[in-house]
This record gives C-alpha cells, structure tokens and sequence, in this order.
C-alpha cells in the first residue's frame, strides 16, 4: 500500500511529540473512565434510568426497585472499568501502528518520499505479537513478559464473558491471572522485614521505624473460575502507567532508530503523561 507523508514527518524531521501523543490520550482516556466509575460507584444509584426522551415501549420499572438499581449501577462500574481497559489496549495498538509506520518510511534513510511503499501491521491484532515486530524492528529493549497476554485476556474476560471468569480464560493454574509491572512504596526495617503500602488502608506502625523504599516490581491478581472480575481503581491506574512506561521505553528507542538512519528529532520521547 501507498499512504501519504504523515504530519508526524516534515523533510527530514520526526514530530516525536505526536508519536507518543497517541498513548498519552489513550491512558487520559482510561483514566478518566476509572475516575467516572470510582465516583459513580460512591453516589446513590438513581431511582429511574427511563429515557429522557419520549420511547415507544418502556423496559425497565419506574421507579427501580432498590435492588436491582443497586445491580444496574454495579453492572454499569464493572462495564466501566472493562472499557479502560479496552481504551489502553486500543490506544497502544494504534500508537504501535504509528511507530511501525514512522520505522517504514524511514527505512531507507532521510530521503522521505511520499509516494513510499509502507508495509502495514495493523491487521495484527495480538498486542503482545504486534509489540514484538516493532521492538526488534527499531531495536528496542526486549519487552516479552507475560503481563501483556494476561491484560488482553482479562480485557477480553470483562468485554466478551460479562466479567466472569470461565474455564477457557483460566490461564494460570486453574486461575485467570492478570498481571503488570508497577513502582511499590514500601517500608523496609533494619530487620530485613519489607511493607509493600500500595493496597493498605490503615496506618503501619512500627516500634523501631523504617525508611520509605520505592520499588519496580511485578504485581499480580487472580480469579477463581465462575467469580466476577473487579480489578480495583488503583490497580488499574498502575495498568495506565505500565502502559504508558512502555511507551516511553518504545519512543526513546525510535529516536534513536531514526537518528542512526539520519533524521532530525523535534520534541521529546519519554515525556511524562499529559
């Protein structure tokens, strides 16, 4: 196929700002829907969802019984929250198509035509494949982990299964894993003991003290066959982050792809998330 000279590329120069733009709107975008539900969830749920147009039939009680509007308002949490999930994992697609596409038009140096032959990856649809092509395409540091194929397949749990877990999507020991990497706040003790605090709610103490330790480490939650998936609010924050660090990782490496084949970088790679 033949596609046109994207605004990311003017001459010999590489809008990288635009690049990792895509994933930065993709994380705003999942976040804003983690905070909508979180706020939802802590509001009474409303007495009638009836329409605020006139419809020809009607298909829910007017008023809802508290009951099942306590279910409805659950339900619309959980879809939420299944939604973000969904955001990330298409916004990171879309960012990788881009990178991919900037890696093609550049392949044979500075001479930026637009009349180029782009090779297309877009019809992959494994996150975790497609991330391959592209890091060994720009040279960028190995990120094969487990974590990618355990966010697709609790994506696809949330979105396809109504968020139950079903034996096909009980990846890990009977269990559906899902899994990232995350920076912990910890407290360590002279003693060697380690407090992660990233889910505690109450206040440690501790009679000889400690100093305060932040981590890089990988976190993990499972789910029984037959339980409802409810990943929490924070967790999927640090999702978000994951996300967005690896794109990071991925733009500092293009930058210098396209560097070593000659072009000029305006803007930064690795900016931190708008």
């Amino acid at each position: 196929m033949t596609d046109a000279m994207p605004d990311e590329i003017e001459r010999r120069s590489i809008k990288i700002d635009r690049v990792t733009e895509i994933m930065k709107l993709g994380v705003r975008r999942a976040m804003a829907f983690i905070g909508s539900a979180e706020r939802y969830a802590a509001i009474p749920p409303p007495a009638s969802l009836s329409l605020s147009t006139m419809a020809g039939f009607r298909v829910l009680p007017d008023p809802l019984p508290d009951e099942t509007a306590e279910a409805y308002q659950r339900e619309f949490v959980l879809w939420s929250l299944g939604n973000a999930l969904a955001e990330l994992d298409r916004f990171f697609h879309l960012y990788l198509d881009q990178v991919w596409h900037v890696a093609e038009l550049v392949k044979d140096g500075p001479a930026l035509r637009a009349d180029r032959e782009i090779v297309s990856i877009e019809r992959q649809t494994n996150a975790a494949a497609k991330l391959t092509q592209v890091t060994d395409r720009i040279g960028a540091a190995d990120q094969q982990s487990p974590h990618w194929a355990t966010l697709a397949n609790v994506r696809n749990c949330l979105m396809h299964q109504a968020g139950h877990v079903t034996p096909a999507k009980a990846n890990h020991d009977g269990r559906l894993r899902v899994s990232w990497r995350r920076f912990e706040s910890a407290i360590e003790t002279d003693g060697g003991e380690r407090f992660v605090m990233n889910e505690r709610d109450e206040p440690l103490y501790l009679e000889n003290g400690g100093r305060v330790v932040v981590i890089v480490a990988d976190h993990h939650v499972d789910f029984e066959v037959g339980e409802q998936v409810l990943i929490r609010a924070q967790h999927l924050s640090e999702i978000c982050l994951y996300y967005q660090m690896a794109a990071e990782q991925i733009s500092r490496a293009l930058v210098e792809h396209c560097r070593a084949k000659g072009l000029d970088i305006v803007g930064r790679a690795g900016a931190a998330p708008g």
